[in-house]
């Protein structure tokens, strides 16, 4: 993907939701197997992050059920306030990423 939009000049990104998989937080059932630690899916995502902020001029997120599902685990552990959505991305501690 970074090479296509290299060669074809692409400035933007946007991502429309599902960035986290936060399989660590659901209630539902999950396979073993598929349950990534959220340090090590924030550590690859902080790299993903910066792989997309050297390659575009703007990126753009905006959440999707995944993302949410963080937003709640930070609700109900007392982690967050009601701008939750906004400390997930500040996880990312990436000032040129834009969400929504």
């Amino acid at each position: 993907m970074l090479k296509i939009a290299d060669k074809y000049k692409i400035p933007n990104f946007i991502l429309p939701g599902d960035f986290w998989d936060e399989l660590s937080f659901s209630t539902f059932l999950t396979s073993p197997e598929d349950i990534v630690d959220f340090d090590d899916e924030l550590k690859s995502g902080k790299e993903i992050c910066k792989a997309l902020t050297d390659q575009f001029q703007n990126v753009y997120f905006t959440m999707g059920n995944h993302d949410t599902r963080l937003w709640k685990h930070l609700i109900a552990t007392s982690k967050a306030t009601d701008k939750s959505w906004e400390i997930i991305w500040k996880l990312l501690d990436n000032s040129k990423i834009h969400y929504s």
